[in-house]
């Protein structure tokens, strides 16, 4: 579909950009509205009373992020769940969004994800096109459109919004608009904590305005002070819970109830497969090929991604590698290490999703048709198996 050498080498204009979009929005969406449609029909367990669509995606961390839109944040210890683990800047804006216009805060956070999405994949795809191709450029919109995970750009999760302002942040930095990337990584780092590694490439990007303006000093200065309102963002939310809960690092606590830990960087590879290999006992036999599948999707994803990372190596931009192995060495660094829960890299796959360079080298190795046909053909089945899983009420990511 993609594949080939020659395919669309020049430029693509912003027109053909938002075309491109709009195509692989519209593909995500009726893929995802087919078959969670189909799912609520033919599968007698779909949980809750209420099969319609978008009722049958009100699950997980959805529940999380309107409890916090309607009621605000409350504090619990571990390990009781407390809603402090879920930034602030999702919730906050479907807060908002449901006071000045009829809509519940889940129609406002479903609104906020599609407009995030669609925005994203523009932006992504403007970003590649300032490296490569537009044949590249087209792929890597495509294979995130499709991605196994997408779903979660479905339904009312943050990562749509999170992507959307890394993706910003990085471009308005290859475009040397340092207010703007300010802006977008501040957005970032009150949506999620891996939000603050947006450090990284902001400084690799300051660095070398730095050393190209010789003479000028506010010039120079200028991204350095844009680069502060990244870590601000984090500050800000601190403030907050310093000034409510008297304890600014409550955040990281609430992370405990998540069974989530320090690590070294392999302990959590370890861990999944030690802890499959000895499941306790009470766990049915369904629950245990359920976990057994789940944990070896997320060691797959893992892999692939790790690959795609040291593919990139030779092929990207230095600032996009290094970015994307910060983010990765964070993932690894923070595994649920916790005794109670089997699965020790629990989420990894949805926390991949919104990690973009590894999907621009999935765009070039998709030059070739075998590659192309090959990532979209697992793609698609993985997407459709995943949101079969989630709609189901059942865990994938």
């Amino acid at each position: 579909m993609f594949g080939g050498q020659g395919a669309r080498s020049r430029p693509a204009t912003v027109r053909e950009s938002i075309i491109l979009t709009l195509q692989v929005f519209l593909i995500n969406r009726v893929i995802l509205t087919i078959i969670s449609f189909l799912t609520s029909k033919l599968f007698y367990d779909v949980p809750g009373r209420n099969h319609d669509l978008p009722a049958i995606w009100y699950r997980w961390d959805v529940l999380w992020y309107i409890q916090v839109a309607d009621h605000g944040y409350t504090w619990s210890p571990p390990p009781i769940q407390s809603n402090l683990a879920f930034f602030p800047l999702f919730p906050l804006a479907m807060h908002i969004l449901s006071l000045i216009t009829p809509f519940s805060a889940y129609a406002a956070g479903l609104i906020i994800v599609n407009l995030s999405f669609a925005a994203t994949l523009y932006f992504l795809h403007r970003l590649v096109l300032h490296d490569f191709a537009a044949d590249v450029a087209d792929r890597t919109v495509y294979y995130l459109g499709l991605f196994p995970t997408a779903l979660f750009f479905y339904a009312a999760y943050s990562e749509a919004l999170f992507m959307l302002c890394c993706v910003g942040c990085v471009y308005a930095l290859r475009l040397r608009h340092w207010w703007v990337a300010g802006v977008c990584g501040m957005g970032a780092a009150l949506t999620r904590q891996l939000g603050l590694l947006l450090i990284v490439p902001f400084a690799m990007a300051a660095l070398e305005y730095w050393r190209s303006q010789r003479w000028d000093g506010w010039e120079r200065a200028k991204p350095w002070l844009a680069l502060a309102l990244v870590p601000g963002g984090l500050a800000i939310f601190m403030m907050y819970l310093q000034t409510r809960f008297g304890d600014p690092f409550l955040f990281l606590r609430a992370q405990a109830a998540w069974y989530r830990g320090l690590a070294f960087p392999w302990e959590g590879i370890a861990l999944d497969i030690s802890r499959l290999a000895h499941l306790p006992g009470h766990f049915s036999a369904h629950t245990r090929g359920a976990l057994e599948a789940v944990s070896l999707l997320d060691l797959s994803f893992l892999v692939l991604f790790l690959v795609l990372i040291g593919l990139g190596i030779r092929r990207l931009p230095h600032l996009y590698t290094v970015y994307a192995a910060a983010v990765m060495l964070a993932i690894l660094l923070t595994p649920a290490t916790g005794q109670d829960q089997p699965l020790a890299l629990l989420s990894v796959s949805r926390f991949e999703l919104t990690l973009f360079p590894p999907f621009i080298v999935l765009g070039l190795l998709g030059r070739s048709p075998v590659v192309d046909r090959l990532v979209q053909a697992i793609s698609v089945s993985l997407l459709v198996l995943f949101t079969i899983v989630f709609v189901r009420g059942r865990w994938i990511a």
